[in-house]
């Protein structure tokens, strides 16, 4: 039963990490503003966020929770079916939210 239940875990871990192929999935999201994002993960260490026209190359960061991605200017937090952007300050800390985004479709 232990063993089943260890196996089980396993194929979950492994079809988690499995989008990160060569063709990564789209990941649509709409904001509480109204705009919209779309995210994909072409690597575990990095996301590409597309947000009002501009494209984000982002790297993986350090998180308590979910996964979060940073870059230059904003960084990209999400957790479950929900994602948060930030502006990051002159300093490299994080900012103000920005946004608060939830996903609508993943393709």
């Amino acid at each position: 039963m232990i063993r089943a239940f260890l196996m089980a875990i396993a194929l979950l871990a492994a079809a988690g990490c499995s989008h990160f192929g060569e063709n990564p999935p789209d990941i649509d999201y709409v904001c509480a503003s109204g705009e919209r994002a779309v995210a994909s993960y072409p690597s575990p260490e990095t996301a590409v966020l597309s947000y009002r026209g501009e494209k984000h190359r982002l790297q993986r960061a350090r998180s308590g929770s979910g996964a979060r991605y940073a870059g230059k200017s904003i960084a990209w937090w999400t957790k479950g079916s929900e994602a948060s952007l930030f502006a990051i300050e002159s300093d490299g800390s994080m900012g103000e939210r920005l946004e608060i985004c939830r996903v609508v479709n993943a393709r």
